[in-house]
């Protein structure tokens, strides 16, 4: 029996990658949190691109996935007003991977409270961007007002 356990031992190990490679941040700027200039539309009315990074200094600057790097999506927070009291607002994550196509990634919710204001956080799980002409989009509730913010890291292109 104690062979058997060895033998399964030694052949887990063999058969492990020997080459694996943690998909985190190295360093602190890898780091990014995206926001839209609410004038960068997508295709699809209400999806608006996720065209500028918060900078540590809290400022805002233009934002572009550099080439051979990916943006590995890790979550998303927003805090909307303007919505219809007690009703559903859906958040949406995009990717346009062409001047003609809209292919959402990833949804998550929240209810509106009683004076139409929503706010949450998720995690998104697998959501990897190429670097390329196209950003990733956000849909937007209609009428809405507030922020939406992606969160994630840049990550060598491999």
């Amino acid at each position: 029996m104690l062979r058997l356990i060895v033998s399964a031992f030694v052949l887990v190990f063999a058969c492990w990658p020997a080459n694996t490679e943690a998909l985190d941040p190295a360093r602190p700027s890898q780091i990014v949190t995206l926001t839209t200039s609410n004038g960068s539309q997508c295709l699809a009315s209400g999806n608006t691109r996720l065209d500028h990074q918060v900078l540590p200094s809290g400022t805002l600057a233009a934002f572009t996935i550099p080439a051979n790097q990916v943006l590995v999506v890790t979550g998303v927070s927003w805090n909307l007003f303007g919505q219809s009291p007690n009703g559903r607002v859906l958040i949406a994550i995009a990717l346009q991977p062409d001047a003609s196509s809209l292919i959402a990634t990833f949804f998550t919710g929240a209810v509106a409270d009683g004076a139409g204001n929503s706010g949450g956080s998720a995690l998104v799980p697998n959501v990897v961007v190429q670097s390329g002409p196209f950003l990733p989009c956000v849909n937007l509730p209609f009428n809405s007002g507030g922020a939406i913010f992606v969160h994630g890291f840049l990550f060598p292109d491999r």
